[in-house]
This record gives C-alpha cells, sequence and structure tokens, in this order.
C-alpha cells in the first residue's frame, strides 16, 4: 500500500527537501523545479511523471519506478538510483556526479552510457535479476 496517494498531484516547486515519500504513488505528478534533496522516494511510483528541473541530490530512488518519468535537466548528484526502473524515462541535460549510484549498483562516471537504462533496444540494455525490482526481466521461456 503506498504511503501517500499523490498520483497526478500539482507539486510544481514545491519544497520537499527530505520529505519521507517511500512507496508513495506520484504517478503522472507533476513536480517541475520542486526540491526533493535528500528525499526518500524508495519504491515510489513515479511513472509519467514530470520531474523536470527537480533536485534530487542524494535522494533515495532505490526500487523507485520512473518508467517514462521526464527528469530533463535535473539534478541527481548523490542519488541512489540501485534496481529503479529507468525505462524510457527522459535525461537529457540531467546531471551526476560519482556518488550517483545507477540502477546496477554501479557509480556514474562521465563515460557513461544512460540509454543502456532507458532504451529497451539499447544493446546492453539493463534489466534486473530481482523479481520485487520495478525493473525485473521476467526469464525467457527456454531460461
Amino acid at each position: 500500500m503506498p504511503s501517500a496517494n499523490l498520483g497526478g498531484a500539482q507539486l510544481r516547486r514545491a519544497n520537499l527537501r527530505g520529505a519521507n515519500l517511500w512507496n508513495a504513488n506520484l504517478r503522472g505528478a507533476d513536480l517541475w523545479l520542486a526540491k526533493l534533496q535528500g528525499a526518500d522516494l524508495s519504491s515510489a511510483k513515479l511513472q509519467g511523471a514530470d520531474l523536470s528541473s527537480v533536485n534530487l541530490g542524494g535522494a533515495d530512488l532505490w526500487n523507485a519506478n520512473l518508467r517514462g518519468a521526464d527528469l530533463w535537466n535535473a539534478k541527481l548528484q548523490g542519488a541512489d538510483l540501485y534496481v529503479s526502473n529507468l525505462q524510457g524515462a527522459t535525461l537529457d541535460g540531467a546531471t551526476f556526479d560519482q556518488t550517483t549510484t545507477l540502477p546496477d549498483k554501479t557509480l556514474w562516471t562521465p563515460n557513461t552510457d544512460m540509454t543502456r537504462f532507458t532504451d529497451p533496444d539499447h544493446p546492453q540494455f539493463w534489466r534486473s535479476e530481482n523479481p520485487w525490482s520495478p525493473a525485473y526481466r521476467a526469464p525467457a521461456a527456454d531460461d
């Protein structure tokens, strides 16, 4: 059960620094220019959310579902994206640093190809092996 049901909410420019939004439903929410530094968004449902220009520095996005979310120009320095689902997410202009944990538990580097996490047509598209992850890759019939 979600900790908060904010699906479709208008939260533009909201100051949610350090907020506990664990397991929250934020599907389709408008969070443009919101301040979410240090927020707990672990297991949050953020499919299709507008997170453009949002500051997610140090935010916990572990196991979050960001499928189709707009993270254009988002600040993700120090964010934890471990086992999160970024399929179809827009990351144009998003900023990361060497303390950003990626969905595969590696740390971001300037050479990281983020389309590996967003584009299902990428030859090395990443999917989680853990069935509890929103980025879970169901085994093929012959696996």
